[in-house]
């Protein structure tokens, strides 16, 4: 039988999917504050989709899979992460709108503390889905690598 590494792939995995994560968070909300809401909506869009089919990919798992609490774990953070990256578009939306807003332009201090307020958030915010997104995917990905882990002892003890 090939010998396998389980261990190293999943440490691996994480190498690569940690800084990832953090390039496109970062990337998504340095095109929020910085561009109009039609030129982000897409990656926004895109990033809500992998989550909400992460999440409900972990939530198909049934009970008497080994594991099942993590990927219900998973699922929940998945879930979460949409939710919060809903909430970046809506915030979006509402920068373009109050920066568009001529009423706000004649109030001063109003209208810079509106106007402001949510390129304030939206960091907050996209760093939440980021970090729970995060958590979602080790909950997933060290479950699924010990499986796999499991399978190959066993695989391995019946050779």
């Amino acid at each position: 039988m090939k010998k396998e590494f389980p261990v190293l792939y999943a440490k691996g995995s994480m190498l690569v999917a940690t800084p990832l994560l953090g390039l496109v968070a970062y990337s998504y909300v340095a095109h929020a504050i910085s561009q109009p809401a039609s030129a982000v909506y897409g990656i926004g869009i895109a990033s809500f989709g992998v989550s909400a089919a992460l999440s409900a990919i972990c939530f198909t798992v049934s009970e008497p899979v080994q594991g099942s609490p993590d990927f219900r774990y998973a699922g929940e953070k998945f879930l979460h992460s949409s939710v919060l990256l809903i909430q970046t578009m809506m915030l979006i939306y509402l920068r373009d709108l109050l920066t568009a807003s001529s009423w706000l332009d004649s109030h001063l201090w109003l209208g810079a503390l509106a106007k402001a307020l949510p390129v304030f958030l939206l960091p907050l915010l996209s760093g939440a889905a980021a970090v729970t997104w995060y958590h979602g995917f080790d909950a997933l990905n060290s479950r699924l690598w010990r499986n796999w882990e499991r399978r190959m002892e066993d695989i391995n003890k019946s050779a």
